[in-house]
């Protein structure tokens, strides 16, 4: 296994449901309320595109729940977004910081 494709600790959910007919859909249900908190806030989601979990099909969801988001697609990066881009993120996350006050 190649490292960009490490496999995230093992758990009760192996795979994020993004249909109805998905087994751990009722989950992601009861966790949606909560995350409409967000829909006002300044919000900047790093996506590893080569994360075996949470896949790109996802992000295109969270982006279509939060219209308002950044969402930064990276392609290089597996589940751990941040330790496989940090260098390229930092100053991302860091001019988002810096900024999303105007945004909010």
């Amino acid at each position: 296994m190649r490292p960009d494709h490490r496999r995230p600790p093992a758990g009760p959910l192996q795979d994020v449901p993004i249909t109805r007919r998905a087994p751990g859909w009722s989950l992601m249900v009861l966790l949606e309320h909560p995350m409409l908190a967000v829909r006002r806030l300044p919000l900047l989601v790093a996506w590893g595109l080569r994360d075996p979990v949470l896949r790109s099909a996802l992000a295109d969801e969270w982006q279509r729940r939060f219209p308002h988001a950044v969402i930064l697609r990276c392609p290089r990066a597996g589940h751990y977004v941040l330790e496989d881009e940090r260098a390229e993120l930092v100053p991302r996350i860091r001019h988002f910081l810096d900024t999303s006050g105007e945004r909010a």
